[in-house]
């Protein structure tokens, strides 16, 4: 729903500050990633590495349960997006304020470099970043968008 009105209305003319470089940036990311511009729906792992898929995952990487569904004080949430031959993704989204950590996928020579962070502005669709491992800080109220240096399933499916 969008209200045309000064309640959403934002000038894109004139001054280009942080808020509309960083805009531009997201915009950039998902236009030069085909996960994040595919035209269909991603669906669960069918076990065809070749195939795109997406995996829910908690912040620890476990898989997501029912359970973890149905948890109503749940604020981390993980979404995981292999793409064949794509680099995967992992975007992480943080609704708590306080932050938390998120564990990422572990793999041979693999690691991610971090494309966007909404917690300090940053979006960087050249991913320019340092590589990331292991166990990583996502701020409160915050979404983490990393991206894999190598193609690999991320949270290999148990299946």
């Amino acid at each position: 729903y969008c209200q045309p009105g000064p309640i959403n209305w934002l000038s894109w003319d004139g001054e280009r500050g942080a808020f509309e470089r960083f805009c531009r940036a997201v915009i950039d990311i998902r236009a030069s990633r085909p996960l994040l511009a595919y035209d269909r729906f991603l669906h669960g792992h069918d076990g065809n590495p070749e195939h795109r898929y997406v995996r829910w995952v908690r912040g620890d990487g476990v898989p997501m349960e029912d359970g973890d569904w149905n948890d109503g004080e749940r604020r981390l949430l993980v979404l995981a997006m292999h793409g064949g031959t794509d680099k995967p993704l992992i975007l992480a989204m943080n609704a708590a304020a306080e932050p938390s950590r998120i564990t990422l996928p572990d793999a041979p020579d693999a690691a991610f470099v971090r494309l966007i962070d909404t917690g300090t502005g940053r979006a960087d669709p050249g991913a320019t970043g340092g590589p990331e491992r292991g166990e990583v800080e996502i701020g409160g109220r915050t979404l983490l968008l990393f991206e894999g240096t190598t193609t690999f399933l991320p949270y290999e499916a148990d299946e």
